[in-house]
């Protein structure tokens, strides 16, 4: 079996379920939450018709969803696309237009829309 992200975090949920993976801000989630957080987004991208292969882009500030995001795609083989919310509008339309993401999310993923190519 190949190690990938999804992989380390499995084996940490299993060996250290309660053991602080992520802390941001006020939010902390243990091996364990994050796993299973992580594992929800995969489904719910699954859902909104993303395969291995496919771009994920997500246009956000900081925050620990960042991360559920990043594991998500691993776990179903996607590919993720960090998006600099710093760049100017022209600069990440450039980078949309080059990667063609499948879906972006964008904010907070509790806040977020999901915007598809569908």
């Amino acid at each position: 079996m190949a190690i990938s992200f999804a992989t380390i975090l499995r084996d940490l949920a299993t060996s250290t379920p309660s053991a602080p993976a992520l802390t941001c801000g006020e939010t902390t989630w243990s091996f364990a939450e994050l796993d299973a957080r992580s594992s929800q987004v995969a489904q719910a991208l699954l859902e909104a018709g993303v395969r291995g292969g496919d771009r994920v882009a997500m246009l956000s500030r900081n925050c620990a969803e960042f991360f559920e995001l990043i594991f998500a795609c691993n776990k179903i083989g996607a590919i993720f696309m960090a998006l600099n919310w710093r760049l100017a509008p022209p600069e990440i339309e450039a980078i949309i237009a080059d990667g063609t993401p499948h879906i972006l999310i964008h904010g907070a993923m509790g806040e977020s829309a999901l915007l598809t190519d569908g």
